[in-house]
């Protein structure tokens, strides 16, 4: 689903935001879980650490309204809400400048008073999202490929016979293709955690490295890659899959650094191959 603005009345049938009750919980943060220690001979309580600071499930809840040009168009607009429910769906806000979404469940309430004259039903609808954070529609990607050889090779070259330096020099792919190494930013106010798809087809041990925040994350794959295929990386949950597999024992990693709030990370990928990498992260919000 999509909240993007005020439907009119001529815009049946339809589905619309009731701005009378509005969008509630969505920018605001979700209620804190954080355990706090009370100082026993001063004022106050222990400093709570960063990595402490948590926040629970983040519930929103929408005013709705069905509109339709008879009681049978209105009861078809309240279907399609039903039609949510069951199973996870995504919830999209486009704000002004702001383009955010997140995941969830949703329930919907439809006021128990119901005028059988007026073309529209009112209601509430519920998005109970797990993971409370809000994702930037459009991602920073970095897309990377492994660096390839020019002309003489990789290093200075020294002539067939190896008797002094052959001119012009070739420094190789290091100086002149810079194509394996990029930038992802996150513009947001929380952290983000990238999620790294290696294509195929990529020999065994193509390495990624993520560095941001004074902070290292190494993923290596340790079996080729085939062409036609990928893995994927998600350092949020610190798994691996590939298509519906979990290949995440064929992965070695070190560190899961995320990318900080309005900040960048580098990225580089040291493999042999034809395949790629791409690095995609998204402003994050709490």
């Amino acid at each position: 689903m999509t909240i993007l603005n005020r439907a009119t009345s001529s815009d049946y049938p339809c589905l619309a935001v009731d701005w009378s009750s509005g969008l509630v919980g969505w920018y605001g943060t979700p209620d804190a879980k954080v355990s706090l220690t009370e100082r026993q001979t001063s004022d106050g309580a222990h400093e709570v650490p960063d990595d402490q600071v948590l926040y629970a499930a983040r519930t929103v809840t929408v005013g709705v309204v069905a509109f339709g040009d008879g009681r049978s168009q209105v009861l078809a607009q309240q279907a399609l809400i039903g039609s949510l429910s069951g199973r996870t769906v995504r919830v999209r806000v486009v704000d002004a400048t702001s383009d955010t979404y997140a995941y969830g469940y949703a329930t919907c309430k439809w006021d128990g008073e119901r005028n059988h004259l007026l073309p529209y039903q009112q209601g509430t609808l519920t998005i109970v999202c797990p993971d409370p954070r809000r994702l930037a529609t459009e991602p920073s990607d970095a897309w990377l490929l492994p660096a390839q050889a020019h002309g003489g090779g990789v290093g200075l070259s020294y002539g067939a016979s190896g008797a002094g330096l052959r001119y012009p020099l070739d420094y190789g792919a290091g100086a002149t293709d810079s194509r394996n190494s990029a930038t992802v930013r996150n513009a947001g106010s929380a952290p983000a955690h990238p999620v790294v798809t290696l294509e195929g087809p990529l020999d065994a041990g193509a390495t990624v490295t993520v560095s941001a925040g004074g902070s290292t994350a190494t993923v290596t794959v340790g079996r080729a890659i085939a062409g036609g295929t990928s893995v994927t990386v998600d350092f949020r949950t610190r798994t691996a899959s590939q298509g519906r597999l979990d290949v995440t024992r064929q992965v070695t990693a070190t560190g899961w650094a995320p990318v900080p709030a309005d900040g960048e990370a580098a990225c580089t990928l040291q493999a042999t191959g034809t395949g790629s990498a791409l690095v995609r992260v998204r402003d994050t919000y709490i």
